[in-house]
């Protein structure tokens, strides 16, 4: 029997990266970055004048006021006047008719004060506000400011297991106006652990149960437990009844997991994901039950698009983490013609020092690999 995850689009596996760039577009916007040291610089876009100042470096900012499914250049100056080089950028086609918005999280690692190989960027541990607390607030904060009505936490909320992580958990999730639903991460679920991750959570409110449904207006969200308890790897196959009973009908879903679906028989990058022979039975079911299925994963620390199953009918996505470069949320709008997912940078400035500091990991690799392709971070799933 053929597999269905053997659609694999071959590609380079590292992306190219300028100094300046659009890191998302919208029907009518475009979240670009410029790089210029400390210095002041100016965009030219579409009759626009934007003066920008780089915090930590670099310029994170909204382009407003664009035209749908239209291809822009943008010029980048100095405040002399001096050509920096210029973006291309198309914008997206509009979505018609009410949409509902939710956005998604995940590989918080509260509690981490480094990164890198060897864990060699690293910050004092008696920061008031450890990075991974600060940038997983910011990207909430944003958004809720953009107008989600659901938090997704697809996984990874804890770095070790320790109680004073879940401490941590507590204070970025505590009174927030929007509901929260989770599910758990390898990181969550270590050998290590000090509490088991559902107690604690339950005791300030969260109650991420195996498989957790939420309905709104125009689409089912599913978030589904992947972890496999002192693992690294994924086990999609232990809720697959569950979940495709959940996914029949006609409603869209969102699917969300911790772990990514491996899309080769051996893995060929760390960390491991859910391994092909045990996604492909779910994936199978949930193509023959509705179409309509986008799946997205955490885990990798990286931005990708795949389609999925035998037919390649299913959007599948990973979305990199808050917690490091690039230092990401998505967001997702529903209608009734498409699911949009827009990743975005979590821009604020408290953020952005050290999604930055960590830009140059691994000898300048790191980001290469984890930004992806503009395609992989803005995604249309047609709905049928």
């Amino acid at each position: 029997m053929e597999t269905p995850l053997r659609k694999i689009r071959v590609r380079a596996p590292f992306s190219s990266l300028e100094e300046h760039e659009v890191f998302a577009v919208e029907s009518t916007r475009a979240q670009v970055c410029i790089r210029t040291g400390s210095s002041r610089a100016v965009l030219r876009i579409a009759g626009q004048v934007i003066e920008v100042e780089p915090t930590h470096g670099v310029a994170v900012f909204w382009v407003e006021g664009l035209h749908p499914n239209t291809t822009y250049v943008a010029y980048v100056e100095d405040r002399l006047g001096t050509d920096l080089g210029r973006i291309s950028l198309r914008t997206r086609p509009l979505i018609t008719g009410a949409t509902t918005k939710f956005a998604t999280i995940s590989d918080i690692h509260l509690g981490l004060h480094d990164f890198a190989n060897q864990r060699s960027m690293s910050e004092d541990e008696d920061t008031d506000l450890p990075f991974a607390l600060r940038c997983a607030a910011a990207a909430i904060r944003e958004a809720i400011e953009w107008g989600a009505e659901v938090l997704v936490i697809k996984g990874d909320l804890v770095d070790t297991g320790a109680t004073e992580e879940w401490e941590l958990a507590h204070q970025l999730l505590d009174d927030l106006p929007i509901p929260v639903i989770a599910t758990w991460g390898n990181h969550d679920v270590w050998g290590t652990r000090e509490v088991e991750p559902t107690a604690m959570a339950s005791s300030f409110g969260l109650d991420p149960g195996p498989i957790v449904t939420v309905d709104l207006d125009n689409v089912r969200i599913i978030v589904a437990d992947t972890s496999i308890p002192g693992r690294g790897q994924g086990d999609l196959e232990q809720h697959r009844d569950v979940i495709v009973q959940k996914a029949k009908g006609d409603t869209p879903v969102f699917l969300g997991i911790h772990h990514n679906i491996m899309r080769s028989p051996l893995p060929w990058f760390i960390p491991v994901g859910i391994p092909m022979a045990n996604a492909a039975p779910t994936v199978e079911a949930l193509e023959a039950t509705n179409p309509n299925v986008f799946i997205s994963s955490g885990h990798t620390h990286r931005n990708r698009k795949h389609a999925l199953g035998k037919r390649g009918r299913l959007t599948f996505t990973e979305v990199a983490a808050t917690a490091d470069y690039p230092g990401v949320w998505a967001g997702y709008e529903v209608s009734g013609e498409m699911i949009r997912q827009t990743v975005r940078r979590t821009a604020a400035p408290e953020a952005l020092e050290w999604s930055e500091h960590v830009r140059g990991a691994l000898a300048g690799i790191w980001p290469r690999w984890a930004q992806g392709q503009l395609g992989d971070r803005c995604v249309d799933m047609l709905l049928s």
